[in-house]
């Protein structure tokens, strides 16, 4: 009777708990906030357009409300079942190694760009903004690409620094961060 009883007991505080809504299901309206400035501005802003971009892709009907979390909660206009905020983010990308190729007159320099970003994503209530879950992702993107492109002769020459090379892996790792937590957020 005892096991009985202690059964019951369970059941009854398992079945609440289980009727909890804690991730954001197809059709849901999330709020995506901006960032607030000083906590690696530069990353979470990437990160946000890509979380939301990540969300519609997925179902959700998430729009970008164009406040931080402190002026929605003194504004108090909610009108979304979730609020989603990347509250900090940390980022690099550089190059390592590399490889001159080329001719006389040609030359590409080729490296391995490695980029690594972090993010920490919160889920908040739109009803009462309370923290629902917070999920820290990171992620790295490499590949060999090429750096520098040098055109020339024998007595003259140019050589061109291919900067947005880098930025371009950072980015996919922004994506890559985005694209996870956007799959921890809707199951």
């Amino acid at each position: 009777m005892k096991r009985l009883a202690l059964a019951m007991l369970v059941l009854f505080v398992a079945l609440p708990a289980a009727a909890f809504k804690t991730t954001v299901r197809r059709g849901d309206r999330v709020g995506v906030l901006r960032p607030a400035e000083g906590y690696g501005h530069g990353v979470a802003s990437v990160v946000t357009r890509s979380l939301e971009r990540e969300l519609r892709e997925r179902g959700v009907d998430a729009t970008d409300t164009r406040l931080t979390f402190d002026q929605l909660r003194d504004d108090d206009r909610g009108q979304a079942d979730f609020y989603i905020e990347v509250v900090r983010g940390d980022g690099d990308a550089h190059a390592l190694g590399g490889v001159g190729v080329g001719d006389s007159s040609l030359g590409v320099d080729l490296s391995i760009v490695v980029a690594h970003v972090a993010a920490r994503v919160n889920l908040y209530d739109g009803r009462t903004f309370e923290l629902i879950d917070a999920y820290d992702f990171q992620r790295r993107a490499s590949a060999v690409m090429p750096t520098g492109i040098g055109v020339g002769r024998r007595s003259v020459g140019l050589w061109v620094a291919l900067p947005f090379v880098q930025m371009a892996r950072y980015r996919a790792a922004a994506r890559a961060v985005a694209a996870e937590a956007a799959d921890a957020i809707v199951p």
